[in-house]
């Protein structure tokens, strides 16, 4: 079951205040904001413009905010497994992917949009179980579906899967079985996963080819990986 954190009612009143830029991109204050309206709008991708008072966001803000003012509500870390991925690790999953002109592509459990800033946005669907992470997604121009990915079915035929799935109670290997059965024969699944799993095979079938270990790349989390490329033949 997946549980949300609640922000405290002087979070909203504050955001309740705020004034959003005429572009939409960013949000000011009249007064100083706690410590706490800051975390959250940081958790949201914000960050100081400079003033005493701004706060600026590298999309349009604006249904965002409105979406946490109306449920009061954050996914919690440890049933969301929210750990957003860092660019190392990002460009490495997509660079493994190969995505080739006309390849349709997903990104499930996107989160913030990690990996999927790294892919053809016009040819990326993005799956992400949270309405506030859903907000933020279709805010920088993702087309995205707001569902749980393990009961989703693509519009069309899948090439390309790049992925960080939740790892804890052995979900990984749920949702990167899921994410196969969604591919086109010659398709490709690249997903980072505990590096507890390096040399098992989850897949039968398909292709595993697992990367060197990496440790320490989440903030928040003390955790080692490792990136496994999944190749699916032409017959299974």
């Amino acid at each position: 079951m997946l549980d949300y954190d609640l922000v405290s009612f002087a979070t909203i009143a504050a955001l309740a205040k705020g004034n959003i830029r005429q572009d939409c991109h960013g949000i000011w204050f009249y007064d100083p904001i706690a410590p706490a309206t800051a975390d959250t709008l940081r958790y949201l991708g914000g960050t100081p413009d400079g003033t005493r008072t701004g706060w600026e966001f590298p999309y349009p803000v604006t249904e965002v905010l409105a979406e946490l003012q109306r449920t009061g509500k954050v996914p919690e870390q440890v049933s969301h497994q929210f750990y957003e991925t860092n660019d190392k690790l990002a460009q490495i999953v997509v660079a493994k992917a190969g995505i080739k002109e006309g390849d349709f592509c997903v990104e499930p459990e996107a989160g913030q949009g990690g990996i999927a800033k790294h892919m053809p946005q016009d040819r990326t669907i993005c799956v992400e179980v949270s309405k506030l992470h859903a907000k933020i997604l279709e805010a920088k121009g993702y087309t995205t579906v707001c569902t749980d990915f393990l009961r989703w079915q693509p519009p069309r035929p899948v090439n390309k899967i790049c992925m960080n799935p939740p790892f804890s109670s052995g979900r990984a290997v749920d949702h990167v079985r899921h994410a196969a059965s969604l591919l086109v024969p010659m398709g490709r699944l690249v997903t980072i996963l505990p590096a507890s799993n390096k040399g098992k095979i989850l897949v039968e079938g398909m292709e595993h080819e697992y990367s060197e270990i990496y440790d320490n790349e989440f903030k928040g989390a003390s955790v080692s990986v490792v990136i496994l490329t999944l190749d699916k033949g032409l017959i299974l």
